[in-house]
């Protein structure tokens, strides 16, 4: 199961995330990445190349947790990574733009939290929409 944990504070906030993965997995060191005239900074996951967390220079920040509504199939096969989502949110100057405009159906079923200046926003697909 994922967790987070969202601490506001006077001036700012501290977001926390486990990752609900194999522990086989891997990990990496964080990468850095231009998106849209911004650095985003991510732990790069060594398989996918995306991510299930990432913050850039201009305070967003992004939380991916695997799953929406119900459990799913995880032997189905989906196009495109979760964490290669989370990192194309970052193209999105607006939440509501990525929201009407990506097609989540590419990836399996998940939760990402976007948080833009100072606005937590949650997005929920359940791999169809």
């Amino acid at each position: 199961m994922c967790t987070v944990s969202y601490l506001p504070y006077q001036g700012g906030f501290i977001l926390t995330s486990n990752r609900d993965e194999s522990p086989d997995r891997g990990i990496t060191e964080v990468a850095s990445l231009k998106i849209s005239d911004t650095q985003v900074y991510f732990p790069k996951d060594p398989i996918a190349g995306g991510s299930w967390f990432a913050f850039s220079e201009d305070g967003d920040v992004a939380c991916l947790l695997n799953g929406a509504f119900v459990p799913y199939d995880r032997s189905q096969k989906f196009g495109l990574s979760r964490g290669l989502v989370l990192l194309d949110s970052f193209k999105y100057a607006k939440v509501d733009h990525f929201a009407k405009e990506y097609d989540f159906s590419v990836a399996a079923p998940f939760t990402l939290l976007l948080i833009r200046d100072a606005v937590i926003h949650e997005l929920i697909s359940d791999g169809s929409t």
